[in-house]
């Protein structure tokens, strides 16, 4: 079969799901019409569905009708494969600000990272499977997945509730407005860092601007803590290992008043780490920074701290397919370094041996410098991108369950 060839209608329907589901987004954990939407799409194409996730989550099966070859002693082969694939359908609280025929009709939100893209994507290739069930052995499972953007996360709910019972491996890919048409970004173990916030108050004691010596000055107090976690990075991480601590607030008194001493300071802001053990470490640094320097300035402090989603840790078998079928298909590896944003598909990539790809659809048009996710002026270029992102899916698929269509 020429694989390429036979997707192309495929590829087609993929673009106008995506155009549509464009025109409809909503937020995490909200997105009723868009779970309406896959489900009626999916009735159509005769798959075994699963009803027990809670939410905007809709899962299921296309079973496999080719037979399992036997081994080369003659005995019955090996149990057929569950692989699995998340495409996540929510959307982000942006203003749309590009004129498109199909621009978002909802005011103040859109499909600000692509998460469109991987629904149209994946409503397609199970279409195309469940066409196509002489094809392979063994059970391809979907996931749409409710809510990436916010935490809990839709992926650690559906762990939560066991999505991944029986499933042998997981995969899913995600658009890049960075990289360009018939580029990827993948790498071997982590792709996506793990998350966490922090927030902290420090209580001194107010007074007039020109008696200090008879206050107690947070401000003092917090920029010096400020200055101490952001060297932790340098000072208590191994350099062979990666972690990112940014301070992005602080606040205290009152803008151009600059005789008042006030009473408290807050700042906060987030930590990553391509692990799940440094970002421990880091947030125990932090709190013993604030004990230390709010002891010798004499203030009190509150510590807030929030992990988000794990790092996103792949394995090398699971990358060995992925890679194959991107030279398969020709297209270049566009940088094998981790990112240091964070995906709740590593809840999955916890539980099962898994493979996580950037497929590259930046969009020309927009100009040279290309415009990042979450962006008012995000787009991508779903004609040239979309058509190779169904193609690596389904070959990912197959190459998985060792029934490549070549």
């Amino acid at each position: 079969m020429d694989l390429k060839e036979a997707l192309q209608p495929y590829a087609a329907r993929s673009i106008a799901h995506r155009r549509y589901l464009h025109t409809i987004p909503e937020l995490s954990f909200e997105e009723y019409k868009t779970a309406a939407y896959i489900r009626e799409q999916l009735a159509d194409m005769d798959v075994e569905m699963e009803d027990k996730y809670s939410g905007n989550s809709v899962v299921g099966y296309v079973v496999g009708t080719r037979p399992v070859p036997p081994t080369q002693a003659g005995e019955p082969g090996p149990n057929n494969k569950t692989v699995a694939f998340r495409a996540d359908i929510d959307a982000l609280p942006v203003q749309e600000a590009v004129d498109l025929p199909y621009k978002s009709t909802v005011d103040g939100l859109m499909h600000a990272c692509g998460h469109d893209a991987h629904a149209g994507t994946m409503l397609e290739m199970v279409r195309f499977l469940s066409e196509h069930r002489d094809l392979f052995s063994g059970r391809m499972k979907f996931m749409f997945q409710q809510g990436e953007e916010k935490l809990p996360g839709g992926g650690r709910i559906l762990c939560e509730e066991g999505v991944m019972d029986g499933v042998d491996e997981v995969y899913t890919y995600h658009c890049s407005s960075r990289y360009k048409i018939g580029e990827v970004a993948m790498t071997r173990g982590a792709s996506k860092s793990s998350i966490g916030m922090y927030h902290v108050t420090i209580t001194g004691h107010g007074g007039h601007g020109g008696y200090p010596h008879l206050s107690i000055n947070p401000v003092v107090c917090a920029a010096t803590a400020v200055a101490a976690i952001n060297q932790l990075v340098t000072t208590s991480v191994d350099a062979l290992r990666s972690g990112v601590i940014t301070t992005g607030y602080i606040q205290a008194g009152v803008a151009r008043v600059t005789n008042v001493i006030p009473g408290t300071c807050s700042f906060g802001g987030n930590i990553r780490s391509l692990d799940n053990e440094t970002i421990d470490l880091l947030f125990d640094k932090v709190e013993a920074i604030l004990r230390g320097t709010c002891e010798a300035y004499g203030c009190t402090f509150t510590y807030e701290k929030e992990k988000g989603y794990p790092a996103t840790i792949g394995t090398d078998a699971q990358f060995d397919i992925i890679n194959a079928v991107r030279e398969d298909m020709g297209l270049i590896n566009a940088t094998d370094k981790p990112q240091m944003a964070a995906d709740d598909f590593a809840y999955y990539a916890l539980e099962r041996p898994s493979a996580y790809a950037m497929i590259g659809m930046n969009d020309e048009s927009m100009g040279p410098v290309p415009i990042p996710h979450h962006n008012a002026r995000f787009t991508i270029d779903d004609e040239r991108g979309m058509p190779i992102a169904l193609e690596f899916m389904v070959r990912t698929f197959l190459k998985a369950v060792g029934c490549d269509p070549i």
